[in-house]
């Protein structure tokens, strides 16, 4: 099986972008161009000259054991190694070079795997909560609509020359872990009247400009989805800013427009096409059951740490003997050997039991649950993965920063280490934040996630006597839940080779008094902020470049 159909057009597209290539290594096309052209084939160029970032489409976090060893196999022959999974539910490939671009993109495509809108000003990865379809929570299972959206779209010409990006969730409920209201059109499941359904938000968006998204429809019935999202993306097409980049995502145009103005021209175009059954979605049937493939059940001899395993990375689907398993490999990293490894055990359990995880996890289903034991054994094979330490550890999320990325200023992944071995080192009762959510960025843009983080960072420059310093903007206190989303506030700000130090206290003291409130955020309001703002100025200071020139040199 395939999670999306890749259209015959790219073909084309893929020969097209080929002769680009050509001309821009011979010169014949200046970079500025060039990059718009490669952007929209989800090539990004990193900081090592001549390499380039390959972004690969994973609708609904969906991906194959066949799908992901061979990506596996690509990065080990043409870039660093390792497959990336990033905090939109899909994969990248890193340091590709220039003259290997084109082969990479040709042999995804021969497994289902398109590079087609990894960026640019196009329709991107449509992504949905990665516990959908085995949810005891959950109305319905919403990853065949984002499935069936995903090849829709893709098949659209004007999917791929946008104002700026478009980027659509599915929540499977109203939690919203899929994170609906910081997205350009998000959709969260719910039942009315007994009737499948959807709430419907828009223009929401991070980045350096952050806006929580509005709620556009309380309920569209489950056949519609399409409607709605081409009706967005039509008036999104004729009015959005095409002008400037840093105001032209549709967020944007909420502002310009206010609601009533917005709501307009949305319901002048949905209202064109919303009686019209022949745009209704062809959903895929998507079958999540425990998958017993015969084959036999290893033994365990370390209990105590299979048992404290299980409680903190397995989970019971709503499909009886099934499981859920998170696999979190550090900093979201899976290096060929262990895709190898992982792809290779689970073939025998069928295509549909592999999704990317929004904290750059791994998340394995439909395995029964005789079979916990031989997983066990597999993670612990596992190079890199976090699978033995506290979960809150794996739920740190961190972008790539400027190891790789151009617009990084910090590089958070050191940072992200720094933190995990201070953390360790500590006595905090650590499984008490499995929940917690720790999200760092090397910039103000937001790969990270800080803006939603209980505790949040992003990459400044810090100055001592003319001297410049790797530094972080703190932030505290985001909230995810359908309709009620907030975005972390700024409190201060921290040099980097402190926040280590930084987040052991505060997290000491918010352990010391977890239980006496009814959430962290009354934490926050009560002590919290104020703590976190304290920090920041005990730790503010630095030594002159003379007295300890470590703290000007990043991790």
């Amino acid at each position: 099986m395939t999670f999306y159909t890749i259209p015959d057009i790219v073909d084309q597209e893929i020969d097209q972008f080929e002769r680009d290539i050509a001309d821009f290594v011979a010169g014949h096309i200046n970079p500025v161009k060039f990059k718009a052209i490669r952007v929209a084939h989800g090539v990004y160029e990193q900081r090592q000259e001549h390499t380039y970032m390959i972004r690969i489409r994973c609708a609904a976090g969906g991906i194959t054991p066949a799908q992901l060893k061979r990506a596996g196999e690509l990065g080990e022959q043409y870039g660093s190694g390792e497959v990336h999974v990033t905090t939109r539910c899909e994969i990248q490939l890193h340091h590709v070079l220039v003259q290997d671009v084109i082969t990479v993109i040709r042999e995804l495509k021969k497994v289902g795997l398109s590079t087609r809108g990894g960026g640019g000003n196009t329709i991107r990865n449509i992504l949905t909560s990665p516990t959908a379809g085995v949810d005891r929570d959950e109305p319905f299972d919403i990853d065949p609509y984002a499935m069936s959206l995903t090849s829709r779209l893709i098949s659209e010409a004007d999917s791929w020359n946008l104002p700026r990006k478009f980027k659509i969730a599915f929540s499977n409920n109203l939690k919203d872990t899929a994170i609906t209201q910081a997205t350009c059109l998000g959709y969260v499941a719910v039942e009315k009247d007994g009737q499948k359904g959807f709430e419907v938000y828009t223009a929401g968006g991070m980045g350096a400009k952050p806006m929580v998204g509005h709620l556009l429809a309380d309920f569209i019935p489950e056949n519609r989805v399409y409607h709605v999202a081409r009706a967005l993306k039509t008036m999104f097409d004729k009015h959005g800013n095409r002008r400037s980049k840093y105001s032209s995502r549709i967020k944007f145009l909420w502002k310009k427009l206010d609601e009533n103005g917005f709501k307009e021209l949305f319901d002048a175009e949905y209202n064109q096409i919303k009686d019209d059954d022949s745009l209704n979605l062809s959903l895929p049937e998507l079958v999540n059951e425990a998958v017993d493939p015969g084959l036999p059940v290893d033994t365990v001899d370390d209990t105590e740490t299979y048992e404290l395993w299980k409680k903190r990375f397995v989970y019971n689907q709503k499909q009886p003997n099934a499981v859920l398993i998170k696999i979190p490999f550090k900093l979201g990293d899976i290096y060929r050997e262990d895709v190898d490894k992982l792809c290779d055990f689970l073939a025998p359990f069928g295509d549909n039991c592999l999704r990317c995880g929004r904290s750059q996890n791994v998340l394995v289903r439909n395995i029964h649950e005789k079979y916990l034991p031989n997983v066990f054994k597999l993670i612990q094979s596992l190079s890199d993965n976090l699978s033995l330490k506290p979960e809150f550890l794996s739920n740190m999320v961190n972008c790539t920063g400027a190891q790789t990325c151009k617009l990084g200023i910090c590089l958070p992944r050191g940072l992200s280490d720094a933190i995990q071995d201070k953390l360790s080192e500590s006595d905090l009762p650590l499984d008490t934040l499995n929940t917690f959510r720790l999200n760092m960025s090397g910039c103000p843009n937001t790969c990270g996630m800080h803006h939603i983080a209980d505790l949040g960072f992003f990459g400044k420059i810090g100055r001592k006597d003319g001297v410049l310093f790797p530094s972080y903007n703190v932030l505290a206190g985001g909230r995810i839940e359908a309709g009620k989303t907030t975005y972390a506030k700024r409190l201060g700000d921290v040099p980097a080779h402190r926040i280590p130090e930084f987040v052991v206290n505060f997290l000491k003291d918010y352990t010391d008094q977890q239980d006496d409130y009814d959430s962290y955020q009354d934490y926050l309001e009560d002590n919290g902020n104020d703590l976190i703002k304290t920090l920041c100025q005990q730790y503010k200071e630095v030594p002159t470049f003379e007295e300890d020139s470590s703290i000007y040199i990043d991790f």
